[in-house]
C-alpha cells in the first residue's frame, strides 16, 4: 500500500510568521501591481486618520468579528 500525499490549499503557505519588512514589501507590491491599499492601524499616530481609516474598512468589509477571551 502506497501513501497517498495529502492535499491542501496551505502547501504553499508560509511557515514562518512575516517580518514587518515582509509585509511593507507585500503591501507595496499590492498597491504597485493591482492597487490595493494595506494599512496598520497600530502605525497610524494620528487619531482623526486612524479612525477614518477605520470608518472606510467597516463600511467596505463589515466590522471585525469581536476577539474570544484569552484568544490572541
Amino acid at each position: 500500500m502506497t501513501d497517498i500525499p495529502m492535499r491542501t490549499s496551505l502547501r504553499n503557505a508560509p511557515r514562518n510568521p512575516l517580518s514587518p519588512e515582509q509585509v511593507k514589501h507585500m503591501a507595496q507590491r499590492a498597491y504597485h501591481e493591482h492597487g490595493v491599499i494595506v494599512f496598520v492601524l497600530k502605525d497610524i499616530t494620528n487619531d482623526f486618520d486612524r479612525q477614518y481609516v477605520t470608518n472606510l474598512a467597516n463600511k467596505h468589509y463589515g466590522k471585525p468579528m469581536k476577539k474570544a477571551a484569552g484568544s490572541r
